[in-house]
């Protein structure tokens, strides 16, 4: 009687590569090292910038990082997902980087980097001519912050959270007019 086993290899098998691939699907803003796996993809499949298991490990070029854009689970984790350090960096040219103070409170994952968001006037005093109250239909959220410090600054002591929202100067202007005249709400845009 002859037994044969098959034994799995540790590591991807050859002319594979490992890969970091989403585990499930991914918001904006989540942590890559918590919401990622390993996978083995033939080299051939392997997109540029993909991050390999090393970049996660500490001083890699991923380590720490936060997705910039939502992924999808078992989707390869490249480069250009990464959000970056330098909020003016994802500025489209023309765009200006608005801080927003918003009061109400909102629940967890409403509001991610990297998130559309549509901004709303929070008082009658601030409806622009159309009647609506949508002063931006659609902004890109760079920055979420709780900090007590940043938020007591600019809300006046009101806590909250800050948001960095990416404007043309128009959206801007009159974003700004509402946020001292009443306050803005913003609602995830689709």
């Amino acid at each position: 009687m002859i037994v044969t086993a098959l034994v799995p290899r540790e590591g991807p098998a050859a002319g594979s590569t490992a890969v970091v691939v989403a585990s499930d699907n991914l918001p904006a803003g989540a942590a890559v090292a918590s919401g990622s796996r390993t996978a083995a993809l033939p080299e051939s499949a392997v997109p540029q910038g993909a991050l390999v298991p090393a970049d996660l490990a500490a001083g890699g070029r991923a380590d720490g990082a936060r997705l910039a854009a939502p992924v999808r689970e078992g989707e390869v984790i490249t480069d250009v997902r990464l959000r970056g350090d330098d909020v003016l960096a994802s500025l489209a040219p023309g765009q200006v980087a608005v801080p927003v103070s918003v009061t109400a409170p909102a629940p967890d994952g409403l509001l991610v980097p990297g998130a559309r968001v549509a901004v709303l006037a929070a008082s009658p005093d601030t409806i622009d001519d159309d009647g609506t109250g949508v002063l931006v239909p659609s902004a890109m959220l760079l920055v979420v912050s709780s900090d007590a410090l940043t938020t007591g600054l600019l809300s006046g002591g009101g806590g909250g959270t800050v948001v960095v929202l990416a404007l043309d100067d128009e959206d801007a202007a009159r974003v700004a007019a509402a946020t001292a005249n009443g306050g803005v709400v913003l609602a995830r845009a689709a």
